[in-house]
Parts: structure tokens; sequence; C-alpha cells
């Protein structure tokens, strides 16, 4: 098979490499054959993940949350 299909963090709209550049490998259960690596995330990456949210959600375009 190819190269393992790497799946990196969705953060504002683009997929970003983890803060800390690690993955961890996703295994075929059936042939423990390596056929993806995800981002392992870290409070870094929740963080600006969640200010890039609330950049959106404070956008004209969408409005008061609260509303």
């Amino acid at each position: 098979m190819g190269e393992p299909t790497i799946i990196n963090n969705f953060i504002g709209g683009s997929y970003v490499p983890p803060a800390q550049g690690r993955y961890m490998d996703v295994l075929n259960p059936a042939t423990d054959e390596v056929i993806g690596r995800v981002a392992v995330s870290t409070d870094e990456d929740v963080q600006a993940a969640v200010a890039r949210a609330k950049e959106v959600c404070s956008s004209p375009m969408i409005g008061d949350p609260q509303d």
C-alpha cells in the first residue's frame, strides 16, 4: 500500500499541523498496517482553535451567540 494519509488539525478553515509536530499511527486492525497518521493535539492547538472560533462568532455576519 502507499504512504499513510496524514490528518492535521482543522482550524479556521485550514488544515494545520499540530503545534508540537506529533502524530499517532492509525492501524488497520486486520493487518496492523499503518493506514494513517493523525495529529496529536495539545492545549496549544485547542487554544488556537477556540481563539479562531471566537473570532468567527464575533463577526457581524454571524451575530451574537447570546441572541
